[in-house]
């Protein structure tokens, strides 16, 4: 509203003005007029963080609320530290003043901006005023934080984040913040200059753990400058592992045999595989990584008893191992191939549908032979009974048969050979 409309409608109040402030004080004069056109104010700087280097351009920029038709104008305070207000800038339209801090003394400033309505007689109708620092340091203009073991370990284990910042010549300082799973963010370390910080994880949850590593330049009054973040993993302990054989339990000499272990871990489980000979000391056959499966060339292996074990520990584990299994296999002594496969019955054939009935497999030249049983019903097709065991009988239930005649085969070769069989006899049966 025009002070022109105030007066001619008589409701105009006037004051005297009057204006007091000490030096480091906000400056707060009385308004000459009671009125306000221009109800709120607003300043900011080009620097966010209200901090910069004597020698800086800083760009203070002003907003103002005021009535509609009304057109404001500012007024630029400057307070230097232990000093008296200053005008900078004195009334305009102009909503900026560019600060030239060159020459200035380091310290705390507060920079006020006086607004009205351009006509009134009013001292100020709002105002609103900022601290801001000048201090000799260079801000960070980034940082970043690497972890050791990187990415993940186990729960208890010490995690060490070591954080660098490029802040040119100044010094720069550190804040790391800390984020566990179904929690809240919190301070794991206050600004300290020390770029390394020590994680102990003992008590600490299985999961996905965020960091915020904060940084800005030592004596910065900025809440930080730059930051960066990241996540580390923590996992509970590896508590078992499995080896499984092939081909399982014995082989000759020369014939190759793989380990594969299976291990319970909470995160990802690498594996170390070591063996002992017959006579022998421990040795690492492979060492640890993220493969579960040895391949064992037994080409210049001796026959006897070898003992395995397997270690088993999460991903960046700081531990040797948080589990092991331990598991034994043989090496044959090395033998000729099974002849003249025998397959006889007992009942003789024929015999009634319920009645049972043993076949007995032999063989001959092998020392240590092993069996495969086979059968081909009537109008059937040929199926695996007993799959390859050291044991040479099969023991045959006949209450589910139907009655004719059956064909079985047994299948012999020397323990240890890869070979589908070495020998093999074929014998009928009759069921009525």
């Amino acid at each position: 509203m025009r002070l022109s409309k105030l007066v001619s409608q008589g409701l105009l109040a006037v004051a005297v003005a009057g204006c007091s402030a000490g030096a480091g004080e906000d400056r707060e004069p009385v308004a000459a007029f009671s009125d306000e056109v221009c109800a709120q104010g607003g300043l900011v700087a080009d620097d966010a963080d209200y901090f910069a280097p004597p020698g800086t351009m800083v760009k203070w920029t002003a907003s103002a609320s005021c009535e509609v038709g009304d057109t404001p104008e500012y007024k630029f305070w400057v307070l230097p530290p232990g000093g008296s207000w200053t005008v900078w800038q004195d009334w305009s339209t102009t909503d900026f003043f560019d600060w030239d801090t060159t020459g200035l003394a380091t310290g705390s400033y507060n920079v006020q901006v006086w607004i009205r309505a351009q006509g009134s007689p009013s001292t100020y109708e709002t105002w609103k005023s900022r601290p801001f620092t000048l201090a000799n340091v260079t801000k960070c203009s980034s940082v970043s934080s690497a972890t050791s073991p990187s990415g993940q370990t186990t729960i208890g284990a010490t995690v060490g984040i070591t954080s660098s910042a490029s802040c040119g010549a100044s010094t720069p300082e550190y804040k790391v913040w800390h984020l566990a799973p179904g929690g809240s963010w919190a301070v794991a370390a206050d600004w300290t200059t020390s770029p390394m910080y020590n994680w102990a994880t003992t008590g600490a949850p299985a999961g996905t753990h965020n960091f915020q590593v904060w940084a800005r330049a030592l004596g910065s009054p900025a809440d930080y400058d730059t930051y960066t973040s990241f996540y580390y993993s923590l996992a509970t302990a590896c508590n078992s592992v499995s080896n499984a054989f092939s081909p399982a339990g014995s082989t000759l000499p020369g014939n190759p045999v793989s380990i594969t272990a299976n291990a319970s871990c909470g995160g990802t489980a690498n594996y170390a595989f070591w063996m002992k000979a017959p006579g022998g000391a421990w040795s690492e056959v492979q060492p640890m990584g993220a493969s579960n499966v040895y391949n064992w060339d037994t080409t210049a292996a001796a026959p006897g008893v070898y003992s395995f074990q397997t270690w088993v520990r999460n991903q960046g584990s700081p531990y040797a191992y948080e589990a092991y299994g331990s598991s034994t296999y043989t090496l044959l002594t090395g033998g000729a191939a099974c002849t003249g496969a025998t397959l006889d019955a007992s009942p003789a054939s024929p015999q009634s549908v319920g009645t049972p009935v043993q076949l007995t497999g032999g063989a001959a030249s092998c020392t240590a032979a092993e069996f495969k049983f086979w059968k081909l019903p009537p109008g059937g097709s040929w199926a695996v009974v007993q799959d390859w065991s050291a044991s040479p009988t099969y023991d045959w239930a006949t209450g589910s048969e139907p009655t004719g005649n059956f064909l079985f085969q047994v299948w012999a070769r020397q323990v240890g050979s890869t070979a589908s069989y070495e020998t093999y006899r074929t014998k009928s049966y009759t069921l009525n």
